[in-house]
This record gives C-alpha cells, structure tokens and sequence, in this order.
C-alpha cells in the first residue's frame, strides 16, 4: 500500500483555523480577475483556471462545452487553497483516514487504499453533522438561558425572603429591646419605691428611739436625783411607777436593721442573667455558622519546616525541637526562622479554620 503523503503546510493552517472560525459576513468582497479599469463583484470562481468572475466574464464558462467542464464555486479569494499544490490539480476527493482534501492524482497515487470520497459528499456529511452540532448547541443555549432565568428567579426569592426575615428580626429585636427597656424601667422605679419606704421606716425608728432616749434621760435624771434625797417617803412612793417605767422599756425589744433581700428582685435578676447567657449562646452560634461556610482544611507542608520544627504524620501538628534534624535541601524550605506553610494557598476570599497554641507564643 502506497503512503499517504503528509498534509501540505496550506492544508495543515487551514484545518488548524477551523478551532477559531471566521464570520463570513466578516470576509472582504471577492472582486472579478478579468475587470481592468473598475472591478465589478466576483459571481463564481473557477478551480481549473484559478480565476474569479463576474456576471459578465462568466459568459463564456457557461457557453463553452470546453470550458463548461471546468470545476465552479461560489467566489473566494484565496483559490490556492482549492488547489492541490503538489499537482496543481482541484482539490476534488477528501480522505476519511487521513482527514484531508487532495486531487484525483493524490487519491490515485498516495490514498489509493485509503476511505476516500468526492468533496461534494463529505460537505454534505459535514453538513448533517453540523445541523446535529447546532441542534445540540442551540439545546444547550436553551438549558443555560433557562439556568440564568432559575439562578434569577432563585435569587429573587432568596432576596424577598432575606428581606422579610430581616424586617421581622428587626420588628422581634425592637420589641424586644422595648421589652427590656420597659422592664429596666419598672424595676428602677419598684427599686425606687422600695429604697424610699426602707428610708422612711428608718426614720421613723430613728425619731421612736430617740424619743425614748429622752424619756431615758429625763427618768435617769430623776433617779439620779431621789439616789440622793433624805426624803424617804417620798422616795418609796414613786419609785414603783420609776421601776415600771424602766422594766417596761427594758422588755420592749429594739427593731433590728437588716438588709432584707428582695426575693421578687433576685428571680427577676436571675431572670435577665438566664436571658443573656441565652443571647449570647445563640449569637455565638449563629457567628460559628456563618464562619463554618468559609471553612477550609488547612495541612502544614512539611517541605517547607525549618530543621527545628518537628511536624506530626498527619500535617496538622507542629511543634519547637529541641535538636535541628536533617532535613532534604528545599529551596521553600526555611532556614533563618523556625516558621512553616501551609500546603493549601489562598489568594483571596473569606477562609476559617482553628488553630491552638501552648507553651510558647506563636505567629501565624
């Protein structure tokens, strides 16, 4: 079996540009070859005389039995592309096994035992496959216009919602705040009330005592004075009602001062602390969340630890040696400061992961 001659470098460059296609309404007007002064619109171009022409030079390929055999297309400007430059010959046959175009004299001579069929037969194979490429790419415009028009109407949706959960959050959160500001404030003023009755009773007992106080000092000073009278009838008449007086004073208990603790303030107190530690619980784990959907896992790239770290099986742990090890020469490797990478790079974004340090400080 003959060889196949290898493809042309012309054939090559065009089959290569195939990946990057031309508009044809972007190709510039093919002009007729014969037309001398002012060159009027190429109709047809001929392969065998390598020649474009217009309606009018035309003529004679249409009349001539001679010339009426020669191969016609519609008109294009670069004509050596149609021709075999190897034979000079139209590029008439397509070879299936070698994808591309040749004369009948390289059908004859170098693809002779190759799948090979007329151009016009191939085009329309290509044709068909083309129709089946468009259908398929038009499916595919299709399913994506509809996957923009669902990402819209999901994210249209996901908007109304967000805004109608922010809305009710501020409506709960106002509230709520009103609530505890309603709160505070009946339990200043019930504290208010209560710190002036405890006043008020003070003074009250203040002014009972020192009332008897003066009552005390003026049955003292009358004691104090039949202590020294002669007078002793005198002295045993009144000195029963005296006895009276101070034994009753005596078996009267003094009030006690305490500082009575509130028991409706202490539950309202444990109330409000009860109520912060659970705002503060599920503010903390809404903040976890909204953290967790950026979180990567992050491992430590051993080929990049100063000799003086000592870095765990898994990657994830990495510690201060006590010894510099032998390590293989990297060129990432650190070698001035005790630091290490990670495998993982982010350039930008948002990125959570923990890390836990002891016994020394640590940079990260």
């Amino acid at each position: 079996m003959a060889e196949s001659s290898p493809t042309p470098p012309y054939r090559r460059e065009r089959r290569a540009s195939i990946d990057n296609p031309i508009s044809f309404s972007d190709q510039p007007e093919v002009l007729c070859d014969i037309c001398e002064e002012r060159k009027l619109k190429a109709l047809k171009s001929c392969l065998v005389c390598q020649r474009s022409y217009c309606e009018t030079h035309l003529q004679p390929h249409l009349r001539s039995a001679r010339l009426e055999k020669h191969k016609l297309m519609d008109p294009v400007r670069n004509l050596e592309d149609y021709i075999c430059q190897k034979h000079k010959k139209p590029l008439e046959q397509f070879c299936r096994d070698d994808q591309t175009s040749v004369c009948m004299m390289c059908a004859v001579n170098d693809h002779l035992f190759h799948d090979t069929v007329s151009i016009e037969e191939e085009s329309k194979k290509k044709k068909t496959q083309l129709m089946e490429t468009q259908k398929k790419a038009k499916r595919m415009i299709q399913e994506r216009v509809k996957k923009i028009q669902d990402i819209k109407n999901s994210a249209e949706v996901r908007k109304r919602n967000t805004e109608k959960k922010k809305a009710d959050h501020v409506v709960s959160f106002t509230d709520l705040i009103r609530s505890i500001e309603r709160c505070q404030t009946e339990l200043l003023k019930m504290m208010e009330e209560r710190q002036k009755a405890a006043e008020k009773q003070e003074q009250e007992l203040i002014e009972e005592l020192e009332e008897e106080i003066t009552e005390l000092e003026t049955r003292n000073t009358e004691l104090e004075q039949l202590s020294h009278t002669e007078d002793h009838l005198h002295l045993l008449q009144i000195s029963s009602s005296l006895d009276s007086f101070t034994k009753t004073r005596s078996d009267r208990n003094l009030p006690e001062i305490r500082m009575k603790a509130d028991e409706s303030l202490e539950s309202l107190n444990r109330t409000l602390t009860h109520l912060q530690n659970t705002l503060h619980e599920k503010l903390t784990q809404t903040e976890l969340k909204w953290k967790q959907q950026y979180a990567v896992d992050v491992s430590l790239d051993p080929d990049t630890a100063h000799p003086n770290l000592v870095l765990s099986d898994d990657g994830k742990q990495v510690r201060h040696g006590d010894t510099e090890q032998k390590l293989p020469d990297k060129l990432q490797r650190f070698d001035t400061c005790p630091c290490i990478l990670g495998k993982e790079g982010f350039s930008s974004g948002r990125f959570y992961f923990k890390c836990r340090c002891k016994e020394r400080l640590t940079g990260l």
